[in-house]
């Protein structure tokens, strides 16, 4: 055989290899994540939390009415496969609603839904793009002047404090550290941390 012949069989060989590696990494699923539907956390919950109000609220920090009115606003989607079972469309939005609830790495999220740290990464990003492409117009637009006028009103009448437009609040949005960051980011509960802090608009909801 030329050495041309053996440089072109070995370039289809590493290329199979690699094809075939990628395949690997595409449909191979860990055995604790096979039994999600019998043990993983949305299955073993959710259920449970739409008959709880109380319990739904503290965990999803929304009713459950609205979680459901939520889940359809968003156009999100399965994808069936036939080399695994589709993540339930309501089990995305929890894993991302538990996210933005509690902070937390993707690895926790991943070990008590049993899902793939990576798919776990994904759900995650994608459905935060959504909420934000499809709610930002409707929930957060660009005050008027008018509106911010009220604002001050809405302070003023219920606790007696005038020119005020919003309220200053903090919040720990709690990540995974970053290499080579030492104690940088370590906060007072002993987690990394970035504080977010954010104005507040008041806005009454008259029963």
């Amino acid at each position: 055989m030329s050495s041309s012949s053996e440089e072109k069989e070995i370039v289809v060989i590493t290329f199979a290899c690699h094809e075939l590696e990628k395949a690997e990494r595409l449909f191979w699923i860990h055995e604790i994540n096979l039994k999600r539907e019998e043990f993983g956390e949305f299955h073993h919950l959710f259920s449970d939390l739409l008959r709880d109000e109380e319990r739904s609220f503290k965990y999803f920090r929304m009713s459950s009415a609205k979680f459901v009115e939520l889940l359809r606003m968003l156009p999100l989607q399965k994808n069936e496969t036939n080399f695994r079972k589709s993540i339930l469309v309501a089990e995305g939005l929890a894993v991302t609603m538990k996210f933005l609830c509690y902070g937390g790495s993707f690895s926790s999220i991943s070990f008590s839904y049993r899902l793939g740290e990576s798919t776990v990464r994904k759900i995650i990003f994608e459905s935060c793009n959504l909420i934000w492409e499809i709610l930002a117009t409707k929930f957060m637009p660009t005050p008027s002047r008018e509106q911010w006028l009220k604002v001050d009103e809405e302070f003023s009448t219920l606790w007696h404090y005038p020119n005020c437009i919003g309220a200053v609040d903090g919040k720990h949005v709690v990540f995974e550290k970053s290499l080579n960051t030492g104690s940088l980011y370590f906060n007072y509960k002993k987690e990394f941390s970035i504080f977010l802090l954010a104005v507040v608009r008041v806005q009454i909801h008259y029963r």
